[in-house]
């Protein structure tokens, strides 16, 4: 019964990404080497470090998480890591919060996206490659890029937010150079709006348990299928 019903989906995901035309933008070379039961497990670990230290030691559950799932991550054949200390982001963290909070918010709402990137970005690198790893995107154009994203996934609830996931990842891949080298995003928003809507007939049709267990394994996965390095 169980595989009867992983085939069924299978077949319906192929379909869907056929129709949307995914299928021949996936990057052979370029793959998620992590079960979904592992990827469940690590963002388990994740939330209960974070939900019951009440979020103070956010930024060594968010390293660790980072630095598993890049190492499962392989673009056009090459491996990525992500190398970065817990010690700076915890300043960093403290940094963001103070300015945040003497701003009232606006530096959060406008700065912290950008910054948060060009911190991400930096601790990137890609197996046998020694370039620069840096986020060039402008904070103006991410604001103006994220408020457009929001406002569609809210109206068009639930493939808006296939649209909103696309406007952001391109963005940021449009912005963002690992170890010298770019990366390109195959999938469109129509892809991505395929996708959403498969993921969202799975989480009515388990009740929501398909969304809890494999919808973030489910995201990534895609979106570095779809990607290959320029």
């Amino acid at each position: 019964m169980v595989e009867a019903i992983k085939k069924a989906a299978l077949g319906t995901e192929q379909t869907i990404k056929a129709a949307a035309g995914v299928s021949q933008h996936i990057c052979k070379d370029s793959k998620l080497e992590a079960k979904w039961s592992e990827f469940f497990v690590q963002v388990l670990i994740y939330t209960l470090i974070c939900s019951f230290t009440f979020f103070l030691l956010w930024p060594l559950a968010h390293i660790r998480f980072l630095k598993w799932k890049y190492s499962k991550t392989i673009i056009s054949g090459k491996r990525m890591n992500f190398e970065a200390k817990v010690s700076e982001l915890y300043v960093k963290w403290i940094i963001w919060i103070l300015l945040g909070t003497i701003t009232f918010g606006i530096h959060t709402l406008l700065f912290l996206p950008v910054r948060y990137q060009q911190w991400h970005t930096s601790k990137l690198t890609l197996e046998g490659e020694t370039g620069v790893s840096q986020f060039t995107g402008g904070v103006i154009e991410f604001f103006f890029t994220r408020m457009a994203a929001w406002v569609v996934s809210i109206f068009f609830f639930p493939i808006g937010l296939g649209i909103r996931q696309s406007m952001l990842t391109n963005f940021i891949y449009a912005n963002r150079t690992v170890s010298g080298k770019e990366f390109k995003l195959h999938a469109t928003g129509m892809g991505f709006m395929g996708m959403w809507a498969f993921w969202a007939l799975l989480s009515v049709l388990s009740f929501g348990i398909w969304t809890f267990l494999a919808l973030e394994r489910a995201q990534w996965n895609f979106i570095v299928a779809c990607t290959e390095i320029k």
